[in-house]
């Protein structure tokens, strides 16, 4: 893994800003982020401001850093499913669910992740954000199409991250990636405000 100082990490905004410093300084190799929020550092003040008030965490994820793939809604970055089509350039107006709840427990979405185009494939790789570098082994692939997820937690780059599939899409991700991640049972997690394959097959896990 790529391992960092966190001696001088004392609140959450120092948090916020130790992920970005690190998604600027890894990358441009990696490939693995697409969009990097430009609330992040305001956010994480605010939960700084209020813990400092009321002595209280804002829920069991307070400040925790995490991307979220390219395939599903946020309201301040757009959804592209990494693609460089003009029809591609979503801004949704609201969060999908699953963003929303993490938002909700007090999580810091930092970031959008690349992946394989619209979903597709097993490479990680788009038109909008090139192909994602394994970071274990840069000439090797991190799978997909989940992999830019897989790639920002297996290098640090966020703490954890919403990975998607049909098939295989987070599982294959996180074997590649050393990583944990969650398939749940269909129709468990809402994919609502996620682009779509299968409306039988769709799930929403995490990685960490």
């Amino acid at each position: 893994r790529l391992q960092g100082d966190w001696s001088s990490v004392v609140c959450s905004s120092d948090l916020v800003q130790y992920y970005l410093d690190r998604i600027e300084r890894h990358n441009k190799t990696l490939n693995a982020i697409l969009h990097v929020n430009p609330n992040a550092l305001a956010q994480a003040r605010k939960l700084d401001e209020a813990f400092t008030a009321t002595d209280k965490l804002s829920g069991p994820l307070h400040c925790v850093p995490m991307a979220v793939k390219d395939a599903i809604d946020t309201a301040e970055m757009p959804t592209t499913g990494g693609s460089r089509a003009p029809f591609a350039n979503l801004h949704p107006p609201r969060d999908a669910p699953v963003v929303a709840r993490l938002r909700t427990a007090g999580a810091i979405i930092l970031a959008k992740s690349n992946l394989g185009e619209f979903g597709r494939g097993s490479t990680g790789m788009s038109t909008l954000g090139g192909q994602v570098r394994n970071a274990y082994d840069t000439t090797r692939i991190p799978g997909g199409s989940s992999g830019g997820s897989g790639v920002a937690v297996a290098a640090n780059l966020v703490l954890a991250a919403l990975a998607e599939e049909t098939g295989v899409s987070i599982r294959n991700p996180a074997a590649n990636s050393n990583i944990v991640a969650i398939a749940p049972t269909q129709g468990l997690v809402s994919r609502s405000g996620v682009i779509p394959i299968s409306f039988t097959q769709d799930r929403v896990g995490p990685y960490a």
